[in-house]
This record gives structure tokens, sequence and C-alpha cells, in this order.
């Protein structure tokens, strides 16, 4: 039995969040575009490779799922807070995200994120 899209977001993001990033990357597509507030990458190393320099650790607080279908695309929208810590080693939380996911013949396809780190100034702290 196939996986909804629901549960192919919620276990994709898992492995994500873990840097599981070989089990991760066999929920996308091979041509997915990933779009994050520092840019597009090209797959999850790349974008794991930037993101280390912008915090020790981050964890996500999902509160919304949403789900909708048009035509032969599926989109999951998830919505929360993230918390962490930075690279000076201060704690953060409460900081806004949205992630929406394009899922296409059983893969994700796209993936949009927004959050408010930077604005949040929490990345700077000491």
């Amino acid at each position: 039995m196939s996986k909804s899209p629901l549960e192919l977001v919620r276990e994709y993001l898992t492995a994500a969040g873990e840097r599981r990033l070989e089990e991760a990357t066999s929920y996308l597509d091979s041509d997915a575009v990933l779009i994050f507030p520092q840019g597009r990458f090209e797959g999850l190393d790349e974008m794991a490779a930037a993101m280390k320099d912008r915090y020790r650790s981050i964890g996500k607080t999902h509160e919304t799922w949403d789900v909708t279908s048009s035509g032969a695309d599926t989109v999951v929208i998830t919505t929360g807070s993230l918390h962490g810590v930075n690279n000076h080693g201060i704690a953060f939380e409460g900081i806004r995200f949205c992630d929406r996911f394009v899922i296409r013949d059983g893969l994700i396809v796209e993936q949009h994120v927004w959050n408010d780190l930077a604005e949040s100034g929490v990345l700077d702290l000491r």
C-alpha cells in the first residue's frame, strides 16, 4: 500500500530533521525543487551544508496540517514554530514557519519553506 501524501511529508520531515539525508532524499523526485529563505537548493546535502553556518540545532513544532489536491498534484502545507540553538549557544523558540510541499506520483516535487528566523534576530543573539 502506498503512503498518503501527508504520511510521505511527515516521514520526509522526520528523516530530514534527524539528518538522515539519504533516507529523506528517497522521498524526493530526482528533479525536486527545494526553495528556502536562503535560496534554491539542488538537493538536501547542499541545503544542509548551507544551514550549518546558521545554527547549531533546529526543530519544528507542527501546529497545522492542510492537504488539498489539484489535478495530478497534492499539496501539503504545515505551519508551526521553530526552536533550536543558534551558533552562539543561545536557545530560541517560537519562530513561525510555513512549509508547502507538492506531491506527484508518490514523490515530493517541490518544497517551499518560509520562516521568520532572520527577521526575529535570534540567530545573532549572543
